[in-house]
């Protein structure tokens, strides 16, 4: 640095100096070791082993060097930076380089400023000013120290600032201008705030953590399937809070994290089971043999990427799992969760829908196949409900099955197809309308009360009601039996709006998880009650689900089933054409008893309630003709004349005789 006017020693003159030192120690960047400098953003002396401010602008100048961009890219790139940040690139107006700088919201009249770098001889200084460079990289380096005619000093990017290596300085050049925004690269200077101890509280950031892994590592590890004889691969395993779990209960386990440090404790801990491989890596790069895993665990990791990583790394676990491999998971929704202080936080709290949409959107072929992910079950952790009245804790299981656009109407999934079309949300709130607040099946509250009379129900028993809805009957339950109740329901649509009906009622018993009772797993004689209310229609291999319900029941314990069903065939063509459209698959009453008869149940009758579903559509579709003005008002007179005529349809379905409605009591042998 020099003055362009012979002026006497300043501080600048230190300057010069450190910046020569720096320059020297810069043309080997690797070993780049200057003296101690002041952190212009943070007032503080940077250790005498870091790199020099000269040496990280020389490394990452694809960031902030843009020669290529106009002043309306620059505009819009700094808009979105804090104060200080900058940028230089080319004006073709002014012919020469200009450095651009963000100014603080309250600017006027810009909240750009633009100066131009002038060159004479060997020298490059800003215009208006008296400071001269020996390179434009000297140039920015000293401004980052003083503002002289700048109006703040320049802010280098927190990314390049906090950098420790040149390693890193290296890959955020590579990212160019999307450096600052790198989840990678972010997640990676998180990490290596919150992992200097490899504690549990810095895993959980949470001060609780102790306490709250005590009961939610049971719990998690309670939720999984059957894990004898299985391959395991774990991902983000960090210190191994389930590794060890993990390890006493499969065949193997592959325990992946991208903290050096976090694997290095790990293995500290978990190193003498011979089952276990431990691997330092980011699953964002991983590469692993296709079909080597019956299931990948994650607690706390999709949150750290980006939509597009997890894309990407849900189709690569398509490649890695066997077929019928799943997938568990578990993550921060919608807000965080711990209480431990964070200098900065790149965590993604997405909604569970978010999640859902991204990993069953997933494909990989498989061989000749197309497989994808379906949800299996996707619940609150009930620790955190517990200890701190917190449901943004939420876990998924998918299952790796193959895909058949044809039969789920094409749609990814037959849950996709639900929340599209019978149970979108506003096909859901026209229904409750009819039936009654927290209700969508026939007769609501009051056939509800009706049919729980058939249960001989007693306090502190536990009852899995299948196809839950919005949940109206388990709350029922819950009041006045005291019973806990799991409502389980396919469509993520109910079931988030039981969960806001959930909220509502304090010191509830009962819970709620989206599931698919097809793929769920329960341990044997889990439960005293199972109930269910016009679900079963939506399932054609029936057996095989009244077998689980055998199984999920202890003895004695009871069944309460109403569902839709038919007539004796042939049917109408217009009902043939309304049970292809909505997926149902129909048995009559009396096949649908010796389903349940052949599955092991016992005692079980098969009552034709026809009857009552006629004396409920029409005192149903009666309400609805006398408030047609309240629902007109709160939705719309097509949507009017839709429900009130799909009621009318169903009233002549079952004077035709071919649309039915069952009722199915039975007990499991003692």
């Amino acid at each position: 640095m020099m003055w362009r006017t012979a002026l006497s020693p300043s501080p600048f003159f230190i300057l010069q100096q450190r910046c020569e030192v720096d320059l020297r120690m810069t043309r080997n960047p690797i070993y780049d070791y200057p003296e101690p400098y002041a952190n212009p953003r943070h007032g503080t002396v940077a250790s005498p082993r870091s790199i020099s401010l000269v040496g990280r602008l020389r490394l990452t100048q694809p960031v902030w060097l843009q020669l290529g961009i106009n002043s309306a890219a620059a505009l819009h790139i700094l808009q979105r930076e804090p104060p200080g940040t900058f940028l230089v690139r080319r004006s073709n107006t002014r012919q020469c380089q200009v450095l651009c700088l963000r100014l603080p919201d309250n600017s006027s009249p810009a909240f750009v400023t633009t100066h131009c770098l002038c060159q004479e001889r060997a020298v490059i200084f800003l215009e208006g000013s008296d400071l001269t460079f020996p390179s434009l990289l000297h140039l920015i380096a000293s401004y980052c120290i003083t503002p002289d005619i700048l109006p703040l000093s320049l802010r280098l990017p927190l990314l390049i600032w906090e950098a420790s290596s040149c390693q890193q300085l290296e890959a955020i050049a590579h990212l160019g201008l999307a450096a600052e925004t790198s989840p990678r690269l972010r997640m990676q200077k998180f990490w290596e705030e919150h992992s200097q101890n490899s504690s549990v509280q810095e895993m959980m950031l949470d001060s609780g953590a102790q306490q709250l892994t005590q009961e939610d590592t049971p719990e998690i590890i309670a939720l999984l399937p059957c894990l004898k004889g299985q391959d395991v691969l774990e991902l983000g395993a960090g210190i191994g809070r389930f590794t060890a779990a993990l390890a006493k209960l499969a065949h193997h386990v592959t325990a992946v994290d991208f903290m050096e440090s976090f694997v290095a404790h790990n293995r500290q801990e978990n190193g003498h089971q011979p089952n276990v491989d431990f691997l330092q890596a980011d699953v964002t790069s991983l590469q692993l043999p296709s079909q080597s895993f019956d299931l990948i665990f994650s607690n706390w990791l999709f949150m750290y990427l980006s939509d597009t990583e997890v894309s990407d790394v849900a189709q690569k676990m398509l490649l890695w799992l066997r077929p019928g491999g799943q997938l568990f998971f578990r993550e921060s929704c919608f807000y965080q969760s711990g209480d431990q202080p964070r200098a900065f936080n790149p965590t993604l709290y997405r909604t569970p829908a978010e999640y859902n949409h991204l990993f069953t959107s997933a494909h990989q072929t498989c061989g000749d196949e197309l497989h994808g992910f379906e949800i299996v079950m996707s619940r609150s952790v009930q620790t955190y409900i517990k200890r701190k009245q917190n449901r943004n804790q939420v876990c998924w299981l998918l299952q790796k099955v193959p895909r058949n656009p044809e039969a789920t109407w094409g749609y990814d999934t037959f849950q996709k197809f639900l929340d599209s079309e019978q149970y979108a949300t506003r096909n859901i709130r026209r229904y409750e309308w009819v039936f009654g607040p927290g209700f969508v099946s026939t007769g609501g509250l009051t056939t509800t009360k009706e049919l729980v009379c058939m249960l001989d129900l007693k306090q502190g028993q536990r009852v899995l009601d299948v196809g839950c809805g919005l949940g109206g009957s388990d709350f029922y339950m819950a009041k006045e039996f005291g019973v806990e109740v799991l409502g389980m329901d396919l469509s993520h649509n109910m079931v988030e709006l039981a969960l806001e009906r959930a909220q509502k009622e304090t010191g509830s018993l009962v819970q709620f998880e989206i599931g698919n009772a097809t793929r769920r797993t329960f341990p044997k004689n889990t439960f005293d009650v199972i109930y269910s209310r016009d679900t079963v229609l939506h399932v054609p291999g029936k057996s095989a689900l009244f077998a689980k319900f055998l199984s999920w029941l202890k003895p004695g314990g009871q069944l309460l089933i109403s569902d839709y069903c038919c007539g004796p065939r042939p049917w109408s063509k217009a009902f043939t054409e309304y049970v292809r459209r909505r997926g149902y698959s129909l048995l009559t009453p009396w096949e649908y008893g010796q389903v349940l008869q052949e599955a092991g149940f016992r005692q079980v009758q098969a009552l034709d309630y026809t009857e009552r579903m006629l004396s409920a559509l029409t005192q149903e579709l009666q309400e609805l003709e006398r408030s047609r003005q309240q629902f007109v008002q709160e939705f719309s007179e097509s949507e009017f004349e839709s429900l009130a005529s799909g009621w009318r349809e169903k009233l002549q379905r079952c004077a035709d005789g071919d649309q039915r409605w069952g009722v199915f009591y039975a007990l499991k042998p003692q």
